[in-house]
């Protein structure tokens, strides 16, 4: 029993008197080192030196803490703890009592700890009254109490909506509801309108524990049936239109998910907060209904604390009248306090004894506060309202204009920070969302103003602040599209009546911003954001740029990714910090330098690029190879690249200046992957002539060949050394990963377990774990033997989706990284082995994601030609850079041979005079580039299918659309026209067949029988028969009519690229690997092999009258 008292003992809580005690220390250090702010629990945190959650635990004195943590913390105030100001929590309990807490405790911990995803939900760890709010909320989705499936919390601006529910949200984790708990618990804000498909795509990837990636609410609804979940919606407002209750156009959905939400049954519960309420609340809310609505007002106990805090001199009864002039809002108090203390030395009375001063009304009351501002001031609010995240004075002292000095701009920040209109953290600074958007409307109202009296007065806030900035994150640019943008575009179009007169009265501002240019030698563009914030308003009305002149402008901010500039002229532009669209083209490689200043890529077509994180300039570019880049590898003192190709030697390039440096030649066939040793001159090179090859880099020499016996029977596609680099991995197309030891040059371990190639291997950076990746769909954990460095599989996980493409390990290995065929990469918690964050934003396939340096960003490369760079943290992407692809993907020749179709990488499909060589049209309408094109027998109608995973049926003679088919998941790889049915037959990614009626556009059938990529299709010549050939390495005949397989060939050791008819119709001849084969169609048996490739073969046609056979492929 002792024991047991002993153990009860160890935790212990602060007393009343003690955290009274703290909370003064605190206090004090805040007014006299913190301008009298509010620490952060970051901030308290680097203070203490203890971690978040101790820090919260310490403030709420509700669990316990051991005694040196609360000693800890009194230290860092300069206090020191004594008797009574801490207790343990089972003093004057009996012992009975206690055994009943304990198994209490018990029973909580041993249920399932819920998922938590707080989202930019605010610190709340002081926080005062609203006890009784608490409690309602509280019964509200206790489930014991028949909870409430939609709560909106409402109130006007500043009024604690927030705060309130973040505090509920701290206090049912910390106790729990007894007979269940929340299984999910997830805080989102609305402040930066994010569209509804955003916010379900992040709520599904947490609910599926990150395999969800179809966003709908279909999709949403299981999940709240079958989980208890608490979701919660912060600044609904931010959605909403000015007329009330009626959302923003485009954010229309968020009515159905509140509908979804109040009507149908589940066993969840949806908390808003919002400054109105929407059509559906009222009619949904009632008080047996499971919607209901908290209206939330002032909180005079909050109130009497901030005046407190604020020093201010006065009576009671003046602080309550003070107070209550401001409906007790938190917001509107601290913003009033700040006045009276500049103006009445801190003296209530005094204040109001002004009349002219008392408003009511947050927004009238912003109205005096903005009045009362220097210009300056002003424009750091501007500034933080446009930049809509935290914001330090470099980047302050970089935008403004005209230029300031930064001991003014602290000092104006000072300034805003005593007058409670902008927040601090660590050195940077934002709004207050109800702050924001007051100055957000005054941005939007002026500017637009402006605009439309261009040719009577000299515009300021267009010369001064961008619409957009293109220097910040991908999602705060999209933030300022909707919400800045916008709004001046609508606001044009209202008055000036229609999209043509807003067009042409942008065009003509302008035209009147040009300069008179005297002297070409002298001449510098006078610093301004109004040529690009025009052209950015034009591109959002997608506004054709043909013509535009922008010479002698100062362009800055111009967000031009992708925009077609045909006879633009920009001479003696100033283009800084604009973005037009990259030459780059489908991105294969990319790799950091050691530092993660800077990033290489390399493309398809055979350039490599050198890229500056910081601001996304390109410093070098070169045309490196005719062929594709595999692979690229930085030496650990960053001085050298290495890049693998489908040329056969390794190439080495100057980092600093994109000079060649040296080859290695040796391989024999083209080179996968190459990898640098950790700590010696040393280089090893994965190629398909089956080899692995290990270099010296300083002499260019071939030390050793990994081959023979006990080499790899197939291509090698990875490789990888060990943290220590005494052991080299291999991953192979034959299925095995070998462990070679690097002193001896033998082999140690052959790893089998994949039913398909090995694409990638990587290992923890403790050699704790192999991973490795296929394109089976499954990712293998193996777990290493320290001392014999032996591998064994612990772990298969298979993904919903095949092709794993590549694996990567963090630099401090608490991540994998793994990317998909299905354009998503998955971050996996190497601790638990499980998916913990989705990040998807790709289009199409995703070659080789990095980690930064440090960990904290993850690079990826894409063939939507697309660099983008993520916050790991997040799952955000940080900075995209767009790249534009010309290149020719399919081709298909009219029966008369006079028409030829191009498939183009820009997402357009093109008609050709086959005899001339001119482009006779090009049609628009697919969103990714073109994979497939087939034309019908006189070239009246064209099909075309690509990366949007769409159909599109063409009228040649109109140029028109006519049909869109729909209904494939991945993109389309081959199309063809029936020879004598109003047949098409699409085949696709999805593994797929699907025939279609021409004149409907109805779906007629779907042939399921592959397992993989189904890479080409060809009907017989009588139209009774199809013949589809795929990367699972089986060629499969349908009959058409019925759908019914009528034979498979499996007799093939790689990937079919190409299967075609004979023109007879009683053959077929495939392509895989370097070797065609003819086969015959009724016994299935193999007529003949023909060879002479020495690399795959991708495609195989027979001549009309069968008498030649046409195959390409790699070079």
């Amino acid at each position: 029993m002792e024991s047991k008292r002993n153990l009860r003992r160890r935790g212990v809580v602060l007393t009343a008197q003690g955290q009274q005690k703290l909370q003064s220390a605190r206090r004090n250090a805040e007014i006299a080192e913190n301008f009298g702010d509010r620490y952060t629990l970051e901030e308290l945190s680097e203070r203490t030196g203890l971690s978040l959650k101790t820090i919260t635990k310490v403030l709420e004195a509700r669990i316990t803490v051991d005694k040196p943590t609360l000693e800890a913390f009194f230290h860092a105030f300069q206090i020191l703890l004594e008797r009574q100001d801490y207790r343990y929590p089972n003093e004057n309990s009996s012992l009975q009592e206690v055994d009943r807490e304990q198994e209490r405790l018990k029973k909580r911990d041993q249920r399932v700890k819920p998922q938590i995803d707080w989202g930019e939900a605010p610190d709340v760890a002081l926080f005062y009254g609203r006890q009784a709010e608490l409690e309602q909320l509280r019964q509200w989705i206790d489930e014991n109490e028949s909870p409430r499936r939609l709560i909106a919390i409402l109130g006007m601006g500043g009024v604690g909506k927030t705060a309130l529910a973040t505090k509920l949200l701290h206090e049912v984790l910390n106790e729990g509801v007894d007979d269940r708990p929340f299984e999910f618990v997830i805080w989102r804000s609305l402040r930066n309108a994010p569209t509804l498909e955003a916010i379900l795509t992040q709520w599904l990837l947490v609910l599926s524990n990150q395999q969800e990636t179809q966003p709908s609410l279909q999709s949403l609804l299981p999940y709240l049936q079958h989980h208890r979940c608490l979701l919660v919606l912060d600044n609904l407002e931010t959605i909403l239109s000015k007329t009330a209750g009626v959302y923003r156009p485009g954010y229309e959905g968020y009515g159905e998910l509140l509908r979804l939400m109040g009507e149908t049954p589940h066993q969840s519960s949806l908390i808003v907060t919002s400054r109105e309420k929407t059509i559906e609340l009222s009619t949904l809310e009632g008080e047996h209904s499971p919607v209901c609505c908290l209206t939330l007002k002032g909180s005079d106990e909050a109130s009497h604390f901030l005046l407190q805090a604020k020093g201010l001199k006065g009576t009671a009864a003046q602080q309550k009248e003070l107070s209550d002039r401001y409906s007790n809002s938190p917001l509107a108090i601290k913003i009033i306090a700040a006045t009276i203390q500049d103006l009445f030395d801190g003296d209530i009375s005094a204040f109001l004894q002004e009349e002219a001063l008392m408003s009511q009304g947050i927004r009238r009351l912003l109205d005096q506060q903005f009045e009362r501002l220097s210009s300056l001031e002003q424009a750091i609010m501007f500034w933080l309202a446009i930049n809509r995240d935290w914001t330090g004075i470099d980047e302050l002292s970089t935008d403004l204009l005209p230029a300031q000095s930064r001991s003014k701009i602290l000092e104006a920040i000072e300034s805003l920070h005593w007058r409670n209109l902008i927040e601090k953290k660590q050195g940077t600074y934002t709004q207050q969302p109800v702050v924001m958007e007051y100055v957000t409307e005054q941005l939007t109202e002026q500017m637009s103003a402006e605009l439309l009296a261009v040719s009577e007065q000299t515009p300021i806030l267009l010369h001064r602040y961008p619409l957009l900035k293109t220097t910040v994150k991908d999602y705060i640019r999209d933030s300022q599209r909707r919400l800045i943008v916008d709004a001046i575009a609508r606001e044009l179009q209202a008055t000036l009546g229609s999209q043509v007169a807003t067009t042409q009265h942008l065009k003509t501002c302008l035209a009147t911003l040009h300069p008179t240019i005297n002297n070409l030698a002298t001449f510098i563009p006078k610093p301004s954001y109004a040529a690009g914030n025009i052209l950015n308003l034009l591109c959002y009305l997608g506004i054709d740029l043909t013509g535009c002149d922008c010479s002698g402008l100062a362009v800055w901010h111009a967000y031009l990714p992708n925009v077609p500039l045909p006879h633009s002229n920009f001479a003696y532009a100033d283009l800084r910090r604009s973005q037009f669209t990259n030459g780059f083209g489908a991105v294969l490689a990319v790799a950091f330098n050691p530092a993660g200043t800077h990033f290489v890529s390399g493309e398809l077509s055979g350039y490599l690029r050198l890229w500056c994180v910081s601001d996304g300039q390109a410093i070098w570019t070169v045309k490196a190879y005719n062929n594709w880049v595999h692979s690229i590898a930085v030496s650990p003192d960053g001085k050298i690249i290495a890049v693998g190709t489908t040329d056969y030697p390794i190439e080495f390039w100057d980092f600093a200046t994109g000079n060649h440096l040296r080859s290695l030649v040796g391989h024999r066939d083209q080179v996968y992957c190459v990898a640098f040793h950790p700590t010696q001159s040393l280089l090893a090179s994965a190629s398909g002539d089956t080899t692995i090859r290990l270099w010296d880099t300083e002499t260019g020499t071939c030390l050793h060949s990994f081959e023979g016996e006990d080499g790899h029977t197939d291509q090698v596609q990875a490789v990888c050394f060990s943290p220590k680099g005494d052991y080299l991995i291999s991953g192979s197309s034959d299925r095995t990963i070998k462990i070679w030891h690097l002193n001896t040059k033998k082999l140690q371990q052959t790893l089998t377990g994949h039913e398909d190639q090995v694409f990638s291997v990587s290992l923890h950076p403790q050699g704790e774990w192999l991973v490795s990746g296929s394109p089976d769909g499954t990712i293998n954990w193996w777990q290493i033997n320290p001392k014999t460095f032996e591998a064994t599989l612990a772990h298969t996980f298979k993904n919903q989706t095949p092709h794993v493409s590549s694996v990567l390990f963090s630099p401090d290995g608490s991540l994998l990284a793994s990317s998909c065929a299905d354009y998503t990469i998955r971050l996996w918690d190497s601790q638990t082995i499980q998916p913990i964050r989705m990040l998807q934003t790709h289009h199409s396939w995703i070659r080789a994601p990095k980690f930064s340096p440090d960990g904290q960003t993850l690079l990826s490369g894409g063939a939507d030609y697309t660099i983008k760079r993520w916050d790991i943290s997040t799952g955000q992407v940080l900075k995209t850079w767009l790249g534009y692809n010309n290149w020719i993907w399919a081709l298909d020749v009219s029966s008369d041979g006079t028409r030829t179709v191009s498939g183009q990488g820009d997402g357009t499909v093109r008609i050709w005079n086959t005899a001339t060589g001119n482009c006779l049209q090009t049609l628009r309408g697919h969103t990714n580039w073109v994979l497939a094109v087939a034309c019908n027998q006189d070239c009246s109608l064209v099909a075309s299918g690509g990366g949007d995973n769409s159909v599109i049926l063409w009228q040649t003679r109109s140029g028109k659309a006519i049909k869109t088919l729909t209904g494939h998941t991945s993109q389309i790889y081959y199309l063809q026209f029936s020879p004598t049915d109003n047949l098409l037959a699409s085949s696709s990614g999805d593994y797929s067949i699907r025939l279609w009626d021409i004149a409907s556009g109805q779906l007629l059938n779907v042939l399921h029988g592959h397992h993989d990529w189904i890479r080409s299709a060809d009907f017989s010549p009588d139209g009774t028969m199809l013949v589809s050939a795929g990367q699972d390495m089986i060629v499969n005949l349908w009959d058409v009519h019925t759908g019914t397989c009528l034979q498979t060939w499996q007799d093939f050791d790689t990937w079919v690229w190409g299967v075609s008819f004979h023109p007879e119709g009683d053959r077929i001849i495939t392509a895989s690997g370097n070797t065609l084969k003819l086969w015959d169609v009724n016994t299935g048996s193999l007529i003949r092999i023909y060879q002479g490739h020495s690399k795959r073969i991708r495609s195989v046609v027979i001549s009309p009258n069968g008498d030649w056979l046409a195959s390409g492929g790699a070079r």
